[in-house]
């Protein structure tokens, strides 16, 4: 097996599959090691982003949203909104118009893995990426896995592995995350959610989601990513609650969502830390690109 690359990119999910379609169509060398077994599953996020032309006008100035949006095929949509609700702690619901778009993420990166393949990427499935050390100006990679074993050599190493990064931890990269800067977040996918399809909602309250939100988004017939966040600061406070705690209190008790989600069923669980802090203190050093 080929063992030196130009870029070793360390995680395939969209970050990490994006970055190497990207790559390999401009005639560079990738290979993305991936600890999962199927690409893009579990889906551990909402699915919602702004359309391309919200998505303009909130960064004016990039030059490349278009041709991140023309990754997206029609069939990788599930669901288009039109609506976004607030609700705050009082109950008092505030809405405006943004029209928004629900994927279908695990399709998506699998058809993002499929043309990255046919433009000559290497991927390697349920591989663990060990240690990267620098050594005579190259990265040098463990990496253990079915497909590979042993030693990986690139000139560049992309950490798309996700909070908290063992690339950024190996390659000395500082986040500068403090414990109120990350969250944890867990979503259900539900069936049977008594929801208005072209409206996303979301949930403020610290009984709810304490220091974060809830939120709920219509994927199309009933089904609904709903899941909320918690400031990693806020599991010290007096009573203690569990994550679980906090999601069973939103579904079964808030007077809102409660009548929406009293004949919902899940169909799968995710749970995450994810940052809230801002961009980390140091994205990128010494051919290390997190």
């Amino acid at each position: 097996m080929q063992r030196k690359f130009d870029v070793l990119i360390v995680g395939a999910s969209i970050a990490g599959i994006s970055t190497g379609l990207f790559s390999s169509s401009e005639g560079v060398n990738v290979a993305m090691v991936e600890k999962r077994k199927v690409i893009g599953i579990p889906v551990k996020c909402g699915e919602f982003i702004p359309t391309l032309e919200n998505m303009k006008k909130m960064l004016p100035t990039s030059k490349n949203i278009e041709k991140v949006y023309s990754l997206i095929p029609g069939k990788a949509i599930a669901n288009r909104t039109s609506l976004i609700r607030f609700h705050a702690p009082s109950n008092q619901s505030f809405e405006f118009k943004f029209e928004g778009l629900v994927l279908r993420r695990d399709l998506l990166e699998q058809l993002m893995a499929e043309k990255a393949l046919d433009k000559g990427a290497c991927l390697y499935h349920l591989s663990l990426v060990k240690s990267i050390a620098n050594k005579n100006g190259s990265k040098r990679a463990l990496v253990r896995g079915p497909e590979v074993e042993g030693i990986i050599e690139a000139k560049v190493v992309v950490g798309a592995d996700g909070f908290p990064s063992n690339t950024a931890k190996w390659m000395g990269l500082e986040t500068g995350y403090k414990l109120n800067d990350i969250a944890f977040a867990v979503q259900k996918t539900m069936v049977n959610v008594e929801v208005e399809e072209d409206v996303v909602e979301m949930f403020s309250g610290n009984m709810y989601a304490c220091g974060g939100y809830a939120w709920i988004i219509p994927k199309g017939e009933k089904a609904a990513n709903v899941g909320l966040g918690v400031r990693l600061s806020r599991f010290h406070s007096t009573p203690r609650r569990s994550i679980q705690d906090y999601f069973n209190y939103f579904v079964k008790k808030h007077p809102i969502a409660s009548r929406k989600l009293s004949k919902a069923k899940p169909l799968n669980f995710s749970a995450k830390l994810i940052p809230v802090g801002g961009i980390i203190k140091e994205i990128c050093r010494d051919n290390v690109l997190l």
